[in-house]
Parts: structure tokens; C-alpha cells; sequence
């Protein structure tokens, strides 16, 4: 059976297609807050307005993605596939938990991103990128933080999820931000969706035809047909919500 190990928070949710032709083992290697470049043992990790709780918390948020990639994923036996999504706390923290002045490139979290996609076709695995939903108004609930949001953030984010979508370089891509955006406030998340949670906002109430993931990424990943909404494979897609593998629809809409 192949595995899919995700470095996402709820990938478990694709072993709930009925396929007998995809039968799909997950590995569930998300870790809330953890970031693709820095950690805790990172320097200059101090600073933010949220720094008494980073300092607490901050040895729970696992190493950073490109230092336990090896472990979480290429020493894992049967892996075919990796499903990643880091980057958006890269891009969250400064200003916050740590100081502003430790601000991430878009380049860095690409570079980020080459790196372990690299690593992957080395080892024989496919690489599935997720664009970085958006944030602003995103809380912290205690104490009460609204202020992750920025316009040099949000440029930041674009620009990732532009390349996310246009390089080329992943063998597939799900595309979190046009699932789950507010139409008339791109940078908000759309209200239906759970407040304030980050990169967690798959829930019942989202539109289930706005959620669907593409069940034919985990037959034949590559594709010549990339958009913005998704990517389009064959007629055959998985509904998160009600875990059925639906015929007749070929894209997101």
C-alpha cells in the first residue's frame, strides 16, 4: 500500500475514499505552529509582542520542516507521496511571537520548498504542494492577538502561492487559498470557515464542492494542465466532507 505523509493538520481525512483502486495508508506529520526555516533553537527567536507564550510553547512546535524532512518523511517506509504545507508561520511570527525584524523573503520560504521537494524525486516521491491560505484576522486567543496580518505579509503570501501554482515544480497542487478565501475580501478567510485557525479551516460548513481534493493525484501526479483554482486531472475527485469518490466533476470550482 502507498503511503501519503502529510505535513499538513488534517490529511487523514483522505483514507475515507471508498477506492478499491486507491488504496491510500496516511502518515499524519503536521505539527501545529511549525514552520518550514526557523524553530524555537533558531537564533534570535525572542522579541515579539506574543514572546512570554512563544517561549513556553515554542519546544512543542517541532523542529523546522527542512531539519525533520528527513526523518518524518524520507526514513519512513512505503512513502509515494508528501503533502506539504509550511510556510505560513515562517511568514506569521515576526511581529508576534518573535521580533519583526526576523521577517521572511518570499525566496527564503521558496527556497524552502525546492530544498524538500528535491529531497523527495530523490528519493522516488511525489510532491504535492497546498497554497497558503490567508490570514488576516486571524486571532490568538490567549491573550487576545489580532495583529499577524500585514500588507508586506500578505505580498509575501502571494507571492509564494504564485509560485506554488505556476512553477512547475511540484507534482501536484492543492490550492487551500482559492478553496477557502472570502470572494470580496481575498486576504480574510471565507466566513463560513472556522475564525481565526490557520491552514485548519476545512470544516462542515465550507462549501463541500469549494473542498474537494483530487483523488487522482495519488494515481498519476503530473500534469500538463495547471489553474489557479486547482488542478485538473480526469473526472474523478474526493469529497472531504462526505468521503465519497465522486465521477463527473474535473476541477474545483
Amino acid at each position: 500500500m502507498p503511503i501519503a505523509v502529510g505535513l499538513t493538520c488534517s490529511p487523514e481525512r483522505l483514507q475515507k475514499a471508498d477506492a478499491p483502486e486507491v488504496q491510500l495508508g496516511v502518515l499524519n506529520q503536521g505539527i501545529i505552529g511549525n514552520r518550514l526555516l526557523s524553530d524555537a533553537q533558531s537564533p534570535r527567536q525572542t522579541g515579539g509582542p506574543l514572546a512570554e507564550v512563544f517561549e513556553e510553547l515554542g519546544p512543542a512546535l517541532g523542529e523546522t520542516g527542512v531539519r525533520r524532512f528527513q526523518r518524518d518523511v524520507l526514513d519512513q517506509p512505503g512513502v509515494k507521496y508528501v503533502i506539504l504545507a509550511l510556510g505560513v508561520n515562517d511568514i506569521l511570527f515576526p511581529g508576534s511571537f518573535i521580533a519583526d525584524t526576523e521577517g521572511v523573503t518570499a525566496q527564503a520560504v521558496i527556497a524552502g520548498n525546492r530544498q524538500l521537494i528535491a529531497l523527495a524525486h530523490k528519493k522516488g516521491i511525489r510532491a504535492i504542494g497546498t497554497t497558503i491560505p490567508p490570514f488576516e484576522h486571524a486571532i490568538f486567543r490567549h491573550p487576545f492577538f489580532d495583529h499577524f496580518y500585514s500588507p508586506e505579509k500578505e505580498k509575501i503570501r502571494q507571492e509564494v502561492n504564485a509560485w506554488i501554482r505556476s512553477s512547475g515544480k511540484f507534482d501536484g497542487v492543492v490550492d487551500f487559498d482559492e478553496a477557502v478565501h472570502d470572494p470580496s475580501h481575498p486576504t480574510q478567510l471565507c466566513p463560513l470557515t472556522t475564525a481565526g485557525i490557520i491552514c485548519m479551516s476545512m470544516t462542515q460548513e465550507t462549501s463541500p464542492r469549494r473542498m474537494r481534493f483530487l483523488l487522482r493525484c495519488f494515481t498519476y501526479v503530473k500534469t500538463d494542465s495547471m489553474r489557479p483554482s486547482g488542478l485538473r486531472f480526469d473526472n474523478r475527485c474526493f469529497d472531504f466532507h462526505t468521503g465519497v469518490l465522486e465521477e463527473g466533476v474535473s476541477e474545483w470550482e
